[in-house]
């Protein structure tokens, strides 16, 4: 980091021109020029060089503050938040000067710069570059500082945000300072932003967040980002096994009814198509009846599946119904392709979910056979009916998509003014792609019915064709692997590499989640980038929640 003297007074003017502004140090009276009063504090001196003055913002002790003090240099506060809140309370300036110590705090506050390592035990002299304020919180938070405010300094701070909460997903990520007003404008000065770990599933490690507008200038800074969660793997198909078909009606015996009507088909109710078989030829006295094919019929179908089967003609005897087709399979989802979307909580880069498979085709009916008066004798006359088809199976359910690893990341922006100075960016691994869920085994289709049954002088009715079984569903692609990037950016954000002087150290990438069929090559989600500088989308196709992270 640049220490030197030269360093620290580009600092100053950049920092505290408004505030020489807001508490001019001279008056004209007259025509007349007077020289300082000697009872307003002069506050343009670069605190690390000169100790600030009471008057020039309040001063922040946990050691030996009180929330009930004043916060003077005599007096000075116990917490961060109480200076903040005076602050925003109106009648202070807006500067807090905070000791070499530790605070275990989460701070949130507007326009308002807060300048560490100081020795409050020795007239609030600077201890150096390499002091540092710690701000940060024992227990689990989802960022350590929001802010908001176009003059906004942070100096000689060490900002130390915890893991990610495993047991609240709204706070799996660990993310040190977010700006989340549009237009917000921060410099960094000689501090350090380190966080843990994102929390499963798909927890994010961000050092810094910045929302629409914003600006950021980092100086003689180090950022650390922790590795990000593994992500969240997709739904196995829902419910219970797909239904199977339902068999098929037998037919009624000759010589039993005179009745022409046919054998009635059996229907399988799926979610997406219906299966239906084909109903049994009737049998008459002198002649029996073609049967009906079973549906969803396919087009073309040079097989003649599920077609029906022929009734009696002459001394040509019926035939049976043919078995329905299988079911087509389910589309596999395809893997999340780069470059996803990078949200605040968790990224976005989901597999694209499965399709439902087809229902098997019913069996077509049986063929009926004649009757007659010669075979029957006095009573009914009507010969045997052929049975009906059995109903396919319904198509298995399909999996979902794998959700994307936590991003691990220096900087992500979405739409800022990015410069840095004599300052290192430090990432670590990405997150694993969750796996694709794999869809059910289709529904087995059921047999067909049996034809009625013959008497001497007239033949059997014929045999109803089997249903087909339902087609697989598919399985689902896997999530895209988390990124470990410096520098990650929306496409549309104005990011100059003329501006960035910084040294990166890189983690690895993340794997892409494997599909949910592992011979399905196309399912697998790619892995995630490694990179200084990473454009992201602004939405995810494949995922609807992709809006809440604008």
């Amino acid at each position: 980091m640049d220490t030197s003297s030269k360093g620290r007074r580009r600092v100053a003017v950049a920092t505290l021109v408004p505030i020489a502004l807001g508490f001019g140090v001279a008056s004209v009276v007259c025509g007349c020029s007077s020289g300082p009063d000697p009872k307003e504090p002069i506050c343009d001196d670069d605190p690390t060089v000169k100790p600030p003055q009471d008057g020039c913002g309040l001063f922040v002790s946990a050691s030996l503050g009180d929330d009930a003090n004043p916060g003077t240099r005599a007096a000075p506060l116990k917490t961060l938040r109480k200076a903040l809140d005076l602050v925003e309370e109106g009648g202070h300036p807006h500067h807090v000067y905070a000791c070499a110590e530790t605070f275990d705090e989460r701070l949130w506050f507007y326009d308002t710069s807060i300048w560490g390592g100081f020795d409050c035990t020795n007239g609030w002299q600077h201890l150096g570059a390499d002091a540092k304020t710690v701000i940060a919180p024992n227990r689990p938070e989802r960022e350590v500082v929001t802010f908001g405010g176009r003059e906004v300094t942070l100096a000689n701070l060490r900002i130390v945000a915890p893991d990610g909460n495993e047991m609240d997903r709204t706070e799996a990520c660990s993310i040190g300072i977010v700006a989340v007003r549009d237009e917000a404008a921060l410099k960094l000065v000689a501090s350090e932003v380190i966080t843990g770990r994102g929390a499963m599933p798909g927890g994010n490690s961000i050092g810094i967040y910045l929302s629409a507008g914003s600006e950021i200038e980092v100086i003689d800074s180090l950022i650390v980002a922790g590795d990000g969660a593994d992500g969240e793997p997709g739904a196995p198909a829902e419910d219970a096994a797909a239904a199977d078909g339902r068999p098929g009606h037998a037919g009624a015996d000759a010589c039993t009814v005179d009745d022409a009507a046919a054998t009635r088909e059996v229907t399988t109710e799926c979610d997406d198509e219906t299966s239906v078989s084909g109903q049994g030829g009737p049998g008459l006295p002198d002649e029996g009846f073609n049967a009906g094919y079973g549906e969803p019929l396919p087009d073309p179908n040079p097989t003649g599946a599920g077609t029906g089967g022929v009734g009696q003609q002459g001394s040509m005897a019926c035939t049976d119904g043919q078995r329905g087709l299988d079911g087509a399979a389910g589309v596999h989802g395809q893997g999340a392709r780069p470059p996803g979307v990078v949200g605040w909580v968790r990224s976005l880069g989901k597999g694209q979910d499965g399709t439902l498979g087809r229902p098997g085709q019913g069996g077509g009916g049986g063929g009926g056979s004649r009757g007659g008066a010669t075979a029957c004798g006095a009573g009914p006359v009507g010969g045997a009916f052929g049975g009906s088809g059995g109903s396919g199976g319904c198509g298995g359910k399909q999996g979902t998509g794998g959700f994307a690893g936590g991003v691990s990341a220096g900087i992500v922006t979405r739409g800022s003014k990015v410069a840095i100075r004599g300052s290192t960016l430090q990432t670590g691994r990405g997150g694993r792609g969750g796996a694709g869920g794999a869809g059910l085994p289709g529904g087995s289709g059921a047999p067909g019915g049996e034809g009625g049954g013959g008497v001497p002088g007239a033949l059997p009715g014929c045999r109803g064709g089997d249903g087909g079984n339902g087609g697989p569903g598919g399985g689902a692609g896997g999530g895209l692997g988390g990124h470990s990037a410096a520098i990650a950016y929306l496409e549309t954000a104005e990011v100059t590499r003329e501006n960035v002087q910084a040294t990166f150290l890189l983690g690895t990438a993340g794997k892409g989640g494997a599909g949910g069929d592992p011979d399905a090559t196309e399912s697998k989600g790619d892995d995630g980038v490694a990179a200084e500088f990473l454009p992201f989308a602004a939405i995810d196709p494949n995922d609807p929640d992709s809006h809440e992270l604008q």
